[in-house]
């Protein structure tokens, strides 16, 4: 997977890292939060499906121009803190 994303010259760094990864994947999906702690990256693969949906509904509401609420706000910079961290 590393080389696949430095091919597309993106930066690797932290992806070596599970619990980073755990913890940008909880900030994406709160409520499968015991799940990645069961889990761990073993079951990243399941939860491929629910990112996506996520990211289509961010896209949407983008799209259509809605207003965030507060709790969409803080969880888009939560993600962006963990994303930087990684």
């Amino acid at each position: 997977m590393r080389w696949t994303i430095a091919r597309f010259g993106m930066d690797p760094k932290g992806l070596d890292n599970n619990e980073k990864i755990n913890d940008l994947i909880k900030t994406a999906l709160p409520t499968y939060s015991d799940y990645i702690d069961k889990f761990g990256a073993s079951g990243y693969h399941h939860l491929l499906e629910a990112l996506e949906e996520k990211l289509l509904e961010e896209m949407r509401m983008m799209m259509s121009g809605a207003e965030y609420d507060k709790a969409s706000i803080d969880q888009a910079a939560e993600f962006e803190r963990s994303g930087s961290e990684a």
